[in-house]
């Protein structure tokens, strides 16, 4: 007789199957799988001309691997189940390990998908592809179990430890290996940082558990799949069986945690502040200069901002994270005079693109307003300023962190110039006004919810893809554009200074017309017809 866990995840896969079909038969839904498919080709593409791609993924693969499930220890997804689980399930007559097995099974359907989409990828697998499905499968699984693990582990240490001792033994986890490693990369600072990732003896340590999945990956035959696949196996079920067995109040955990989870979810959906606890500490702000309306709009936006910071607090986090590491890494590699050039250039490019790419975590335009757009529609506000309005507070909130992030990476590294820094930082302001423009037309021209349904909505990940790739290729266009424009400029006119502002006025004119756009899309906007996704 099938176990009634096993027929309900196999009715709710088969469900889920169907509803992802019918989205694929929608416009929207066509244009999120096209954004994936264009993404992986491109992605197929790009790492293919890279000879040495396969190579890295082996060597930087297995830390990569590790950072991200040690990452896994602040997710909040640890002890999610879904609000129909928490309603039939949690009450039902079934035991602790039943409930962890069930929730790994529908949680194992996003790994199934991803190992299926990185493995038709020609450079990142060996000459087996079942051999690279069934290890990204794998690792897919062993972030999203070692996800659940740490959640409980975590409520298990606070249950005997105190908070303080808990925070410093989080603290001390993640700082005394990466002061080992700094310590052998000082030490063995002959080596370039390929060669030193390859023979590591601390990195090697490290990445014990997470190395066997890169080496599935990577499998040239059947026994050499099994050598390494078993290990993976043997772990995953190590994890599980401790999830099972750790003296945690799993039920009423989980109940408290899914309905928080349930609420922050419905709030961000509605447009409403995720985290109110989180909020800044409550000052006057004057109310703007009307601007037709603008004014008022920009001051609500941003009052929302300091109601909930999340969002801008995980772009400055990111920030300094990559200014750190810019910084610290030719420090530790004296040997080595190129390597500050070339991580100063890579930092000032990642802080530039990375606040754009990231703009799904600011939302406070019309994409946070989605289940509000008739009371927008309400208000006597032209178009145009309800569209300046609302791009405003986002855009100077992208711009300044981008101008945060320069200014630091060109002062540790000195990778470029003076005036090339000071150009960059010019053009930082209008480009995050453009990239702000592309995101609120695609959103009113196929709306789309900035937060899903479920954690684990493969459609969801689809669009996004889908318009991070659409904005990355527009900007790239752009820029590239206006850069060869600013070249001939110089070149036909020898004039440096309308070489710099004939780019600018042209930027300039995108974001205007941009904003133009935007409110007539607006204006085009039906509430009746143009349902949320």
């Amino acid at each position: 007789m099938t176990h009634p866990l096993v027929w309900l995840v196999w009715r709710d896969t088969r469900s889920a199957a169907r509803g992802l079909l019918r989205r694929l038969a929608q416009p929207r839904g066509a244009l999120s799988a096209a954004g994936l498919a264009l993404f992986a080709s491109i992605l197929a593409l790009t790492t293919r001309t890279a000879p040495t791609f396969g190579g890295g993924l082996s060597v930087y693969g297995p830390s990569v691997l590790a950072l991200l499930v040690a990452f896994g220890a602040f997710s909040p997804l640890g002890l999610y189940f879904r609000p129909p689980d928490v309603q039939w399930l949690m009450p039902a007559p079934l035991t602790r390990h039943s409930l962890v097995l069930y929730n790994v099974a529908v949680r194992a359907r996003t790994a199934v998908l991803s190992g299926l989409l990185l493995s038709s990828l020609p450079n990142w697998r060996g000459s087996e592809w079942w051999a690279a499905f069934t290890g990204y499968t794998l690792m897919f699984l062993l972030l999203q179990v070692s996800a659940q693990w740490l959640a409980v582990l975590r409520a298990w240490l606070a249950m005997r430890l105190s908070p303080a001792t808990l925070r410093a033994l989080g603290v001390a986890l993640f700082a005394l290996p990466a002061l080992a490693i700094a310590i052998e990369m000082r030490m063995r600072a002959e080596l370039d940082l390929h060669a030193f990732f390859e023979h590591s003896r601390v990195v090697a340590l490290l990445t014990a558990p997470t190395r066997p999945f890169l080496q599935t990956v990577v499998a040239t035959g059947a026994l050499d799949w099994l050598a390494n696949a078993l290990p993976c196996l043997a772990l995953l079920g190590a994890l599980v069986a401790h999830i099972c067995v750790l003296d945690v109040p799993y039920r009423e955990a989980a109940v408290q945690h899914s309905a928080r989870r349930a609420r922050r979810f419905a709030l961000m959906r509605s447009g409403g502040a995720a985290s109110r606890g989180d909020s800044l500490p409550a000052r006057h702000l004057p109310m703007f200069p009307r601007l037709g309306g603008a004014g008022p709009i920009a001051w609500r936006q941003i009052q929302e901002l300091r109601r909930n910071p999340r969002g801008v607090l995980l772009l400055l986090s990111i920030v300094a994270l990559v200014t750190g590491a810019t910084a610290a890494i030719p420090v530790l590699r004296v040997h080595d005079p190129e390597l500050t050039v070339r991580m100063g250039r890579m930092g000032i490019f990642l802080v530039t693109f990375l606040p754009l790419l990231m703009g799904d975590n600011l939302s406070c335009d019309f994409r946070r307003d989605l289940d509000r757009m008739d009371q927008l529609k309400c208000w006597p506000i032209p178009p145009l300023a309800l569209a300046a309005g609302q791009i405003a507070p986002a855009a100077a909130v992208a711009a300044s962190v981008q101008l945060l992030g320069i200014a630091a990476v060109a002062a540790a590294t000195s990778a470029v110039s003076l005036g090339v820094t000071l150009l960059v930082m010019a053009l930082m302001p209008v480009v995050s006004w453009a990239a702000l423009c592309i995101d609120n037309l695609l959103f009113l021209w196929l709306p789309y919810r900035t937060v899903p349904e479920d954690p684990g909505d493969v459609g969801f990940v689809g669009r996004t893809f889908a318009t991070a790739l659409f904005k990355f290729v527009v900007l790239v266009s752009m820029l590239g554009a206006t850069l060869t424009l600013g070249w001939v400029t110089l070149v036909t006119t020898g004039s440096p200074l309308a070489a710099i502002g004939v780019p600018l006025v042209t930027l300039l004119a995108i974001c205007a017309a941009g904003t133009v756009a935007v409110g007539e899309a607006f204006r085009r906007f039906d509430v009746a017809r143009h349902a949320p996704v």
